[in-house]
């Protein structure tokens, strides 16, 4: 999908407040403060965390609307990563964060209600483009905090490659909850990256990105 063929909602651009170099010390191939994943392009030192939409020009319940920056040729990072897979926003009211995400157009796609030990969740999920969206948030509650980027999800085509090129910047590679895939975890704290990062094995069903 070339950008002529982008549609309403696509994901463009994932403002972050990170500096450069703590993602360049994760092994990406950083360029103006932009890091390239195919189509999706990660800001940096963007002063505010945020996303654009391809048009939606309004706040999504709190998550900031910012302007999108036009990716590179990178076709992978040093690490091996080479897309992004998916996007989390976490909400304490997850009837008022879908209706927002509605209002924008997005299309609700699906939701799965889980149990942890501190409580039931609900994920939502919507489709940005290739890009996905889960939205999760608490079922029996309700809060007045705004809904936030939680944390992202990347994809690699050899992530015991890529957890080897990481050494202790990475967690051990597991067993994903998605069938057939695998996941290991950034370790975002001591490399000074604000939001939890995965890094995922290819969907089975689905080219990389």
């Amino acid at each position: 999908m070339s950008r002529s063929d982008d549609l309403h909602g696509d994901l463009r651009t994932i403002a972050l407040t990170d500096g450069a170099a703590a993602w360049s010390n994760a092994g990406f191939d950083v360029r103006d403060g932009v890091v390239s994943l195919g189509e999706v392009t990660i800001r940096l030192e963007a002063g505010t965390i945020g996303l654009a939409l391809h048009g939606v020009d309004t706040d999504l319940d709190g998550v900031a609307h910012v302007g999108a920056v036009p990716s590179s040729d990178v076709q992978a990072h040093p690490n091996g990563v080479s897309g992004l897979d998916h996007v989390v926003l976490s909400s304490g009211d997850l009837e008022r964060t879908r209706t927002t995400l509605g209002r924008a157009g997005l299309e609700l796609r699906r939701t799965r209600r889980i149990e942890l030990p501190d409580g039931a969740r609900e994920q939502s999920f919507y489709w940005l483009g290739r890009t996905l969206l889960e939205l999760v948030g608490p079922v029996d509650q309700r809060d007045d905090e705004p809904a936030r980027l939680w944390g992202l999800a990347l994809v690699t085509p050899d992530l015991d490659a890529t957890a080897a090129y990481l050494g202790e910047n990475c967690s051990d590679v597991r067993d994903a909850v998605q069938p057939g895939r695998r996941i290991a975890t950034l370790r975002t704290t001591q490399l000074a990256i604000e939001l939890p990062i995965a890094i995922m094995s290819p969907h089975p069903r689905r080219s990389t990105h």
